[in-house]
């Protein structure tokens, strides 16, 4: 293919994400054990079956603990991607903490913190995760308010 478009960016991007351990977001994507279905090897099947990204969408996972394929992507906004981030559900789904944000996942035996989609904190002290989630929910309030300075 001589001409790059958004359509095999997302391709090659997808595959960098998946198979490339060198990439700074690898341990979001293979390296959690997502990856791309046989059949997206092919540029030309991947483009087959997406079709043209419509302006302002992206590739998109409808279920991020599953990989890339027909029956799991979708193209996106970042706003749906945004709610839709293991970061962000995952948070939700794994704390037993009773605070929003707070986690300690199976698969990596340390506390968790995240704001939104934003990654805060990992480590094995509780208390620190707390605060620095307590600390983005102050910071999130102050912006609302208009007194973030």
């Amino acid at each position: 293919m001589a001409r790059r478009d958004r359509l095999y960016d997302a391709w090659k991007n997808m595959r960098q994400r998946c198979n490339n351990p060198n990439r700074p977001d690898y341990h979001r994507y293979g390296g959690r054990g997502i990856t791309v279905c046989p059949e997206w090897e092919s540029f030309q099947q991947f483009a087959e079956d997406m079709g043209k990204p419509p302006e302002g969408l992206t590739l998109d996972r409808i279920d991020n603990e599953k990989g890339y394929s027909k029956e799991n992507c979708r193209w996106a906004s970042r706003e749906v991607q945004a709610r839709n981030q293991s970061l962000y559900t995952k948070a939700i789904k794994t704390s037993k903490t009773g605070i929003l944000g707070v986690s300690f996942p199976p698969s990596r035996p340390e506390w968790h913190a995240y704001g939104g989609t934003e990654f805060l904190y990992r480590g094995h002290d509780l208390f620190e995760a707390v605060c620095r989630r307590k600390s983005w929910e102050n910071k999130q309030r102050l912006k609302k308010e208009g007194k973030d300075d």
